[in-house]
């Protein structure tokens, strides 16, 4: 397999080395994979090593951020990072580049996956995209985003909602919007715990699964199994904040607009939620970036006003049956 390429509204990512992890991050980013002209704004290239190469850390790395799962050192203007004895990844915000280096396959495809995401978002927001923990569908000509804590069902009740084929998609976890309300779509690889769960005709060979470090095994869904459901730009005119009840059945009440705006500041203000790859985030706070840092919050709070003001709010509760709870929120889009 030649470098993976992904055009993520304008973002350039270049991802190359082993030709098994960019394989299955082919599958994550199929929605993005296309050609562009030169070496992109990111680059990350993945080494499939035999074991751990300690000497790719400088001696005189200084440790600047421990965590449970990594332990982070300075050396320079690099960045050299420890993922306790599975793998080392060295990054050069210099040149917006991510080296890694492990015999971990798993680990190989987690790390990349999640610097994806994270540079990508990175420069998005720069460029006037915010991106939110959350849900997005289309019912007819209604667009509809779902916030809600992760692990409530939100990807069961997705997979659920396409069995309509008067539903399309926008994503199942990160939503993507613009300053002017306007929802992109944004669809990456639909996980589940069980292959059960998955859609019954699913061809097979976009079925393909990861062991991940703090969650464990997933099986993953390459989304081009639904090309013809994704949904074109619009403007959310549903919003519907989501949480467990014990019960088989579904129900809904309206939302307030201050919960709203409250959920909307911790999915999308504060990125409650989204996947990151915190340890490639600059640490290293400069005087020099704070204002393009509070003119990007501004936008962002503006949003989630404007969000918070527009269409219709609700409460729902998802029960134990899943076709309940599809069948519920589709009869509630109907009704809004």
């Amino acid at each position: 397999m030649t470098d993976l390429k992904l055009d993520i509204y304008g973002v350039g990512i270049l991802i190359s080395g082993y030709e098994k992890t960019l394989f299955k991050l082919g599958k994550d980013f199929s929605y993005f994979k296309r050609d562009f002209e030169g070496r992109g704004d990111y680059r990350i290239h993945i080494e499939h090593t035999k074991k751990v190469d300690y000497s790719l850390i400088p001696e005189d790395a200084e440790p600047i951020f421990t965590h449970p799962e990594f332990f982070m050192y300075q050396s320079g203007e690099k960045k050299c990072i420890d993922y306790c004895g599975r793998g080392i990844s060295v990054y050069d915000p210099r040149d917006k580049q991510i080296r890694l280096y492990s015999p971990d396959k798993d680990l190989q495809h987690e790390i990349a996956y999640l610097a994806v995401i994270s540079s990508a978002g990175e420069l998005l927001e720069k460029r006037g995209y915010f991106r939110a923990h959350g849900m997005g569908v289309k019912y007819g000509e209604k667009t509809a985003i779902m916030l809600g804590s992760s692990g409530m069902g939100k990807t069961r009740l997705f997979l659920g909602l396409l069995k309509d084929p008067d539903v399309s998609i926008y994503s199942d976890d990160i939503l993507l919007l613009d300053k002017k309300r306007n929802l992109f779509p944004f669809p990456l690889r639909i996980g589940v715990k069980a292959k059960s769960e998955l859609p019954e005709g699913i061809d097979k060979s976009l079925v393909y699964e990861m062991n991940r470090r703090k969650y464990g095994k997933k099986i993953l869904l390459d989304t081009s199994a639904f090309s013809d459901r994704i949904a074109p730009p619009s403007q959310p005119s549903t919003i519907l904040i989501a949480s467990r009840w014990n019960s088989e059945g579904f129900k809904y009440r309206p939302a307030s607009r201050i919960k709203v705006f409250r959920m909307l500041i911790r999915d999308m203000g504060i990125g409650y939620g989204l996947p990151q790859l915190m340890e490639y985030m600059n640490l290293s706070f400069k005087l020099s970036g704070f204002p393009g840092i509070l003119i990007r919050g501004f936008r962002r709070l503006i949003l989630i006003f404007s969000l918070s003001l527009s269409g219709k709010a609700y409460y729902i509760y998802l029960g134990r049956d899943s076709d309940k709870n599809t069948q519920g929120l589709i009869d509630l889009l109907e009704k809004t």
